[in-house]
């Protein structure tokens, strides 16, 4: 798959015009309750490109909950700082309120303000739709990452005079954005007003559109397996009947682009923005080992390794190339073991890290969900016995194939002969196998394989009992709301503790059942 030169010109200059219209950066919950400054009488054409974008993220909130948490805690990566808590399942308030509080005083005000913008103009029927599809994207990140979450009420301090809102139950909010998503995809057709060139993800195309919005819908129906494995049946045999993503073409993406702030891809910014180890982070050895096929003596070494992470010398060259020099840390060392076995200087000790050229550049992509996904899904689906087209080994294969086909997003093409040699020895699929592809698969995506781990207990990972942490040694289950909210929305957040448990990394939410 190829990015055509226009398409690069074509998201320069609407990302260039994005971030000129919009500079302003808010703190805190409450700020989503207060009228954005002239916002109704800007074109939501502009303010959905800016939605999208804050969607991808910014530096501050991926770093802290993409990187340090989520990441970690799956194992794809591992800290070389003791002080990033989620390799440690420690503490820190700033890093655990990062992504509620980027998220909902930016993300959610401006898509909850272009929705009460476009909602009742029939011309706008399209953008409506579109913009309800982000929208669900963005809460059930949300929630997935916290539990219950302010979500009926979000967004409506100046519309509805609502300055502290209540945090709905979590199964509530997934029945809602389920029935979001039926609605907005019947309601796309041809011929309404779309964003058009402002729509970093599809430019306006509504077929794809459909496609995403269904397989958003089958990507939540699955969460629910194990609560409610009828409703969950239910609801990924209609989105696959509606509709899906077809190929790589289809893929929910952002282009990114060598700017400023938002331009940038987060992830990227990370990488690029602190020398070659400030950002603080390896491979995990876990996600090496399981790469490498370790356990199987590596017979069977997975050609994305040498792609997605490199082995850089103390100079930033890279110094190997050879996939059984490579190298992952375990999670949850402490300071000695890290300076004693681990740096870039000396050949013994250096370890892997993600691709800084490609995979955690600037302008990096940022992938919100893939056709790989898809299929792995429907692979589950399958395997279930559930009512869904094709079988589990053909899902699962096409999954595979797929994900590794997508990183030529990224510049990086993997020959087909490696791709069919890896896949002719992969075992075949069950549910154990298909959730690993998909937890390889999601790599710096780390809300979803997060949330995907929490649900099927696959992978196997191995916790880390490092000192000080507060699980007992135990993979988080959820992260703590932000150390503000008992003081800003106390009788809200008590109500949600109340009905949730202990706001602790230990407690399950709603859809994470024994």
């Amino acid at each position: 798959m190829k990015l055509s030169m226009k398409k690069l010109f074509r998201t320069a200059i609407v990302l260039f015009a994005a971030v000129f219209l919009f500079q302003a950066c808010d703190d805190g919950l409450t700020d989503i309750n207060v009228n954005p400054t002239q916002a109704d009488q800007l074109d939501p054409q502009f303010k959905f490109t800016r939605a999208v974008l804050q969607a991808a993220e910014d530096e501050f909130e991926t770093w802290r909950g993409n990187l340090i948490h989520a990441s970690s805690m799956i194992q794809h990566l591992s800290s070389t700082i003791t002080g990033w808590s989620g390799d440690r399942y420690t503490i820190n308030n700033e890093y655990t309120g990062a992504f509620w509080n980027v998220m909902y005083p930016n993300t959610v005000k401006t898509i909850e303000d272009i929705m009460a913008q476009v909602q009742d103009d029939p011309d706008m029927v399209n953008m409506y739709a579109q913009t309800r599809i982000l929208r669900v994207f963005v809460y059930h990140r949300l929630t997935d990452f916290y539990g219950d979450i302010p979500y009926s009420e979000a967004g409506q301090g100046f519309t509805e005079g609502i300055s502290n809102p209540a945090y709905d139950p979590q199964e509530e909010i997934y029945r809602d954005m389920i029935n979001e998503l039926t609605e907005a995809v019947a309601s796309l057709s041809e011929g309404p007003l779309t964003f058009g060139s402002n729509d970093l993800l599809y430019s306006g195309d509504v077929d794809q559109w459909r496609r995403f919005g269904n397989s958003l819908k089958l990507r939540l129906g699955m969460r629910l397996s194990e609560v409610d494995p009828s409703f969950a049946q239910a609801t990924v045999e209609a989105a696959a009947a509606g509709g899906l993503m077809q190929s790589n073409d289809d893929i929910a993406w952002v282009n990114h682009v060598d700017q400023s702030g938002i331009n940038r891809n987060a992830i990227g910014s990370v990488f690029q923005n602190f020398g070659l180890t400030g950002h603080g982070f390896a491979m995990s050895d876990t996600f090496v080992n399981i790469l490498l096929d370790a356990e199987n003596g590596n017979a069977n070494i997975d050609p994305r390794l040498t792609r997605i992470a490199r082995v850089y010398d103390s100079d930033g060259n890279v110094a190997t190339t050879d996939p059984l020099e490579y190298r992952g840390v375990p999670n949850g060392l402490d300071g000695s073991a890290i300076s004693n076995n681990w740096g870039l200087g000396d050949p013994e000790t250096r370890y892997a890290m993600p691709n800084r050229e490609n995979m955690a550049a600037y302008d990096s992509p940022y992938l919100f969900m893939t056709y790989a996904e898809v299929r792995f899904v429907l692979a589950e689906a399958a395997a279930r016995g559930w009512n869904v087209p094709g079988d589990a080994q053909t899902h699962y294969e096409a999954g595979i194939d797929a994900a590794m086909r997508h990183l030529s997003l990224y510049g990086l093409n993997i020959p087909d002969s490696e791709i069919q040699d890896y896949i002719a020895n992969v075992p075949p699929a069950d549910l154990e196998q298909i959730a690993i592809q998909k937890w390889i698969a999601l790599f710096l995506n780390g809300y979803e394989a997060y949330a995907d781990w929490r649900r099927t207990g696959y992978p196997q990972l191995t916790p880390v009992n490092a000192p000080g942490n507060v699980t007992g040694g135990t993979i988080p289950r959820r992260i703590i709301y932000p150390v503000q909210e008992p003081a800003n929305n106390r009788s809200n957040y008590e109500a949600a503790v109340s009905r949730q448990g202990p706001d602790e990394f230990t407690t399950r939410m709603w859809w994470d059942v024994q």
